[in-house]
């Protein structure tokens, strides 16, 4: 079944106007709809804390108020997103480099290269079988291979030996190995090896 919303496959249902209705809606916009509800509750928690306050400054009697603990909101760039779980675990600023090469080379007309890329780092970082050493190295070497391709000034030699101990260091992951073999071969293209 379709997402009532868009064209992606629906995983989840949501009540509608009346309690017979189901909505059916894809992760995407399901995140969404959840979002603007849970703003929603926030907004109505905030709106009780300001009519109690209001009660305590008219009677002086203290009013209790609710806690509204702070919500934290995943770092999403353009393309690559580090939700609250990965927080410290990647470097964000390579992430942040890697993701404006994924936006330079989609505006440049090369989405398989963006894609490819993008899916392949969104991976690394989710990934729960890698190491923090491990992961770290990936991640700084497609930093360093992502700025080569953005760049005029390429370092063939360095970006070649890069590209293969990524190989090497990917090789060893199986849930990685496939997402690799997709992007290695457009990486040398587009570093010209």
């Amino acid at each position: 079944m379709a997402c009532q919303q868009c064209d992606n496959p629906a995983l989840y249902y949501i009540t509608g106007d009346n309690e017979k209705q189901k909505i059916p809606l894809c992760l995407n916009c399901y995140e969404r709809h959840h979002a603007i509800v849970q703003q929603e509750i926030e907004n109505n928690l905030a709106m009780a804390n300001q009519a109690a306050a209001e009660m305590e400054s008219l009677t002086g009697f203290p009013v209790p108020r609710i806690a509204i603990p702070p919500r934290v909101q995943p770092m999403t760039f353009n393309h690559i997103r580090i939700d609250r779980s990965n927080v410290g675990v990647v470097n964000t600023g390579h992430a942040h480099q890697i993701d404006a090469v994924v936006t330079t080379t989609e505006k440049a007309g090369d989405s398989q290269l963006s894609q490819a890329l993008r899916e392949f780092t969104q991976a690394v970082i989710d990934s729960n079988e890698i190491e923090k050493a491990t992961r770290d190295a990936i991640i700084e070497h497609l930093s360093f291979l992502a700025s080569q391709v953005a760049t005029e000034e390429k370092q063939p030699s360095v970006a070649r030996t890069v590209l293969s101990e990524t190989g090497k260091i990917v090789g060893t992951i199986s849930t990685l190995l496939t997402l690799w073999n997709q992007l290695e071969p457009l990486l040398k293209g587009a570093l010209g090896l």
